[in-house]
């Protein structure tokens, strides 16, 4: 039996990796840097900040993040979109 270690967040992000072994989706941490005027998310080890154009933010979490905001992150498509799953 395998077991996590670690908060939900971790758990959730270890048991996506375990059981998602599909090259196009890959889960990321990430934080959010700006809500105003326009949503900015930065994938941890990468450069490239993400707009509201390159990422699907459920519904209960719009108007619900907050600037420093740890979130969960899954690529799709080579990295080109993303989706957000949830915030810690």
């Amino acid at each position: 039996m395998f077991v996590d270690e670690g908060g939900p967040g971790s758990k959730l992000h270890s048991l996506i990796k375990r059981i998602g072994s599909n090259n196009d989706t890959q889960p990321e941490w990430a934080t959010v840097k700006a809500i105003s005027p326009e949503l900015s998310v930065q994938i941890d080890d990468m450069k490239l900040e993400l707009d509201s154009d390159d990422i699907a933010i459920p519904q209960r979490l719009q108007g619900a993040l907050e600037v420093g905001d740890r979130v969960l992150v899954i690529g799709m498509q080579g990295g080109n979109a993303y989706a957000m799953i949830d915030r810690y």
